[in-house]
């Protein structure tokens, strides 16, 4: 997903509004556990092997591919931020940025549910 952002998802075959709900949670080095859920009215386009939304969160335009087997967020607005959530890689570097600076994180994926 090495491209910019599409001003507008042109209307076509296959593309629809859609409600996208993403819920996660982390648990930090010390055992604590936060849990997440934010929803988003989104754009969704079929993609090869998944399906890629497209919304915007906090201002930001967001790109989300989702698999079976990983998932891959894009964001784009002060900095552009990229994630892997894959489990079949032990550790994925990423930077989250603000504006204020990058926040250097790893990531490690034990397992996706697509439901």
């Amino acid at each position: 997903m090495n491209r910019r952002f599409a001003e507008d998802s042109p209307p076509g075959p296959g593309v629809q509004t859609v409600r996208l709900t993403i819920r996660g949670s982390q648990t930090d080095p010390d055992g604590h556990t936060q849990e997440s859920a934010a929803a988003y009215q989104a754009v969704w386009l079929p993609a090869e092997d998944g399906h890629l939304f497209r919304y915007t969160e906090n201002g930001e335009k967001s790109e989300l591919f989702v698999s079976r087997r990983l998932v891959r967020l894009r964001r784009e607005g002060n900095g552009e931020t990229q994630m892997l959530f894959d489990p079949s890689v032990p550790s994925a570097g990423s930077v989250y940025r603000t504006p204020f600076g990058g926040i250097p994180m790893e990531i490690r994926t034990e397992r996706i549910a697509v439901l």
